[in-house]
């Protein structure tokens, strides 16, 4: 917890002081967002490895 002014931006230094967190909040959706678009990208790079090994694999 720390103390700070409640209007921050304030030059006087007067005023209301309040106890706030000294933490922010995390925010879980664009990791989410980012890891599922990672895990597909690489998917589908996995699987069409895999199908030129496989279509290599059958021409003479």
């Amino acid at each position: 917890m720390i103390l700070t002014p409640a209007a921050i931006t304030s030059v006087s230094g007067g005023g209301k002081v309040v106890a706030v967190s000294g933490h922010t909040a995390t925010d879980w959706q664009p990791w989410l967002i980012g890891t599922t678009v990672v895990v597909l990208v690489l998917g589908a790079a996995i699987g069409a490895r895999a199908a030129h090994r496989r279509t290599a694999e059958v021409r003479p």
